[in-house]
Formats: structure tokens, sequence, C-alpha cells
């Protein structure tokens, strides 16, 4: 090997010592980290997502006034309860916080009950609060009642129902107090006491005349019995709870006998064991639709009626979906809402007995009936 191969060898070594000690030194630099949080808050974000406030709201009647307060996540949901209330004395404190948790189930069960709870309810409250949804409140019959425990217990939301029912109440009289008599008026003495102070006489004289002993003649003794005032009768009222009769006008009437005339000859039927209109019962509702908007002063209730089939919950459940279903046929037909009120009965009124199919089918009705002007 020649020498200028020899120094190009050792520069090539020394290249290789220099670039391995650099290589070294390098590593032993460099530390591994993870990135911390910028703060304590930003710690605990990472360890779990923030859990929202739900909602809380209450909704309550006294007479024709209505009142609306709480909190809402959102302007749909209160212009959703806004709406289904729909009145012109509602007063309302409601704060929108987007920071609330969504509950549109919640609103939903609300706008369901809304409606019966403001034609059936003298007083009460629906509330929501901590989770669970609570009704309050005094209606005239245990129907009415049913009929807002099988809207909650159709829902998957927590919920109580202390509706309570108007009994009937017996006015008890005030007791009767008797004056004190003069005991110097004395009527005349009872007949049979009379004959038995007379017997014990005759007794004692035959006992006499048997042993020849005289017995002076007993004095008279006569009966005092203190005349008693007559008590006064005292008539016991029970007040008996009965359906309120909107008395109607003439034209009333025969609005109602129009719309009786239409359904008796087409009927309103839906599909079986649903609240979907058939395609015959639609121009049935446009009939009775033209007919409301050429009398456009009156108000309409809208009741529906099942069968004795199956149990009352479902019954109360399905009358309501089916007239609320009419309801919003007739809306769609341009039937202004506020004129409008559908109530499901179920099988609490049936105009016959429920056992024959015909009966039944009888007994599975929708009526309407004026109820203003």
């Amino acid at each position: 090997m020649s020498k200028s191969q020899k120094s190009i060898c050792i520069w090539v070594c020394l290249l290789i010592l220099l670039i391995i000690l650099c290589t070294l030194t390098h590593m032993n630099s460099i530390k591994l980290s993870s990135p911390e949080p910028a703060n304590v808050a930003d710690a605990q974000a990472v360890i779990a997502p923030t859990q929202k406030e739900p909602i809380d709201f209450t909704i309550s009647k006294e007479g024709d006034k209505l009142a609306l307060s709480g909190n809402l996540s959102s302007q749909t949901s209160l212009d959703k309860l806004v709406t289904a209330l729909g009145s012109s004395e509602l007063s309302k404190e409601v704060k929108v916080n987007t920071e609330l948790a969504d509950a549109n189930e919640v609103i939903k069960v609300t706008e369901e009950l809304i409606q019966p709870f403001m034609s059936r309810y003298s007083e009460g409250s629906i509330r929501y609060h901590d989770g669970q949804l609570t009704v309050d409140g005094i209606v005239e019959n245990r129907a009415d009642k049913n009929l807002i425990s099988g809207i909650l217990a159709s829902s998957t939301i927590s919920s109580i129902d202390n509706t309570k029912v108007i009994k009937a109440v017996i006015e008890v009289p005030q007791p009767v107090i008797v004056p004190e008599v003069n005991n110097s008026v004395v009527p005349e003495v009872n007949t049979t006491v009379v004959t038995a102070v007379e017997a014990v006489e005759t007794t004692k004289v035959v006992e006499a005349v048997e042993s020849n002993i005289t017995i002076p003649e007993a004095p008279k003794v006569e009966a005092k019995i203190p005349e008693v005032p007559e008590v006064p009768k005292v008539e016991v009222k029970i007040p008996v709870v009965e359906e309120v009769t909107t008395a109607q006008s003439e034209e009333s009437k025969q609005i109602e006998a129009k719309i009786k005339e239409v359904i008796n000859l087409e009927n309103i039927n839906f599909e079986l064991d649903k609240s979907n209109l058939t395609t015959e019962s639609l121009v049935t509702i446009g009939k009775i639709a033209t007919i409301l908007k050429e009398n456009s002063s009156v108000k309409v209730e809208i009741g529906g009626h099942t069968d004795s089939s199956g149990n009352d919950t479902y019954n109360l459940n399905l009358s309501q979906s089916r007239v609320d279903s009419v309801k919003a046929e007739l809306v769609n037909q341009g039937v202004e809402k506020e004129r409008l009120t559908s109530i499901g009965y179920g099988e609490t009124r049936p105009l016959v007995s429920n056992d024959t199919e015909e009966n039944r089918r009888i007994n599975r009705r929708v009526e309407f009936k004026i109820i203003g002007e």
C-alpha cells in the first residue's frame, strides 16, 4: 500500500469515529415527554366530559289563568309549550339557557298533557324538576284522571300523577235543640196507662171481697206526659256531579245535525288498532271542514269512543290519538286550531252494550258537539 492510500484510510477511520461520537452525544440529549394540560380545568376536561344541568319548568292553572315559568334549553322548546297552551291569559317567566341539557322527550309528553289538562282540570300544575314529571290538580271523574295517567304511562320519563277526583259531599244538618217544656201543661193520659191502673184497682177489690175486708177506693192516677214540640223536617241535599251541558242556539243545533248526517252517511274510520285515517274518512272530514268554515263562529268538541276490547288505559290512549288525528286533518283543511277541542273518552260512554260485534261497531265512533259560539 502506498503512503497516500494509508493517509486516506486514516482519514476515513477518523471520520467514522467522529460520526459515531456525534450520534451518541445527540441520543443522550433526547428526552421523551408528553404534553401537559394548560391548567387543572383542562386536565379535568380530558378525564371526563362536562355534564349539563337539566331543564326545569312549571305550568300552573287557576281558573282561566295560566302561567309558565322555569328554565329551558332552547327557544324552540319554549315556542312549542306556548303554542300548545295557546291562551291570551298566559303569563310567562322563562329563561332560555343553551348550556342546559336537551329534553325533547319531556317537551313532547308535556305537549300531549296540556290539552286534556286545560280542558278538564279546574286548577293544578304540570311540573318537571330533578328529572321527574309531576301532574297535580282536581278533576270531576275517574275517566279524566285515567287519561292523564295513560299519557304518563306511555312515556319513558319518570313521572307521578297526583290528580284528585271530586267526590260528592253530604251536607249534615245542625242538631235540633228541643226547648224545655213547662210541666204545668199536661195532655190527656194515654188510654193504655189508664187501663193498667184500673186493672190493679179491680184486682184489689176482688181480693178484699174474698177476705171480707173493706178497702177504701184508690184515687185515680193520671199520667202526666210533657208536650214535645214537632221536630222540623230537615232536607239533606246530596250534590250530584253531572256532565255540564252547554245551552245551544237553534243555529248550533242545525250545524251539529248537518255534521252528524255526514258521519251517519259516510262515517269516520281508522286502521285496525291505529289512529291512521282511511282514505274514505279523509273525504268525510273534508265535508265537515267545509261546514265548519261556512260557520266560522262556532267552537267544536271532537269526542273519540272505543268498544270495551282491551284495557281501560289502552282504550283511552287510542281514542285520544284518533281524535287528535281528526283535529289535525281539519286544521290541515283550513279550520282554525283554536276552535277545536279533541277529547278521548275510551270505553266510558257506550251507546249500547258490548255483547255483540255489531254493538261494538256502534260504540266505536267519533262525535262532534258544538261547545261555544
